[in-house]
């Protein structure tokens, strides 16, 4: 397995990333109700997490209109993520 660089992620990666750890694949309107972040900031998260490998995109053969993101990292990396102060963007 290729090793996953760990840097400072922005607010809402870090709670998209804590949220599918502890609770599995996870949609976008599910994860902008349940991290309490708007589904325009949700929709930005996952496509830099995407862009990254941090996430992947799985489609949902029963609801094509709502695709899940799994995790493509493993736990202790999840972890070593979290650890890291947030991103501040205006640093």
């Amino acid at each position: 397995m290729e090793a996953t660089q760990v840097y400072p992620l922005p607010h809402s990666s870090r709670e998209i990333i804590s949220y599918i750890s502890k609770n599995g694949p996870a949609s976008p309107r599910l994860l902008a109700k349940n991290c309490d972040i708007p589904m325009r900031t949700v929709s930005y998260a996952l496509r830099r997490l995407r862009s990254k490998k941090i996430v992947r995109k799985i489609v949902d053969l029963k609801d094509m209109r709502s695709p899940r993101y799994h995790l493509l990292i493993e736990p202790r990396i999840v972890k070593q993520f979290l650890d890291l102060p947030p991103l501040r963007h205006y640093d």
